[in-house]
């Protein structure tokens, strides 16, 4: 066998298991691609998700605030007897600042302001409506409020 054909042989063997070794490289480099393709969309899906997650919480949270802050204070007027006689109570875990009470009834006796009406506070009313329903509004504060936000409002019928 000649030198020459020899040489030649041992190239083209040489470049051969190259090109076999290169493919295998590109061919592996394109997995990895893919995977780190795959990997960054399941990155950005769980951020999504987390984002969403956290708006999520957001919303419950301030829903838990509502109903708490709601819990503060709560009305009920109800009667006593059949005579006219109501309550007016404050069912609620604090205190109402700068209570106002506006009646809507045809007869109505019995205190319309204070500064304070504590948590289980109770007042006794007279009040009595002739034709349509009378109802009254309690318009009061919560701590907390700022001094020069609207008074909180709930209307409470006979």
């Amino acid at each position: 066998m000649d030198l020459s054909l020899f040489i030649a042989f041992a190239a083209a063997v040489i470049a051969l298991g190259a090109a076999i070794f290169t493919g295998l490289q590109w061919s592996e480099s394109r997995r990895s691609a893919n995977q780190a393709t795959r990997s960054a969309d399941e990155a950005a899906r769980a951020a999504d998700a987390a984002d969403r997650s956290a708006a999520a919480a957001e919303g419950s949270l301030e829903l838990q605030r509502r109903a708490a802050d709601q819990e503060r204070v709560v009305w009920e007027f109800t009667q006593i007897s059949g005579q006219g006689r109501y309550a007016l109570r404050n069912d609620g875990t604090d205190a109402a600042l700068n209570v106002r009470i506006e009646p809507h009834a045809t007869v109505f006796e019995g205190e319309t302001q204070y500064d304070e009406f504590a948590a289980g506070q109770e007042e006794a009313y007279h009040a009595e409506e002739y034709g349509n329903e009378g109802y009254i509004i309690v318009r009061w504060h919560q701590e907390g409020d700022a001094a020069d936000s609207r008074p909180r409002a709930k209307k409470l019928h006979l």
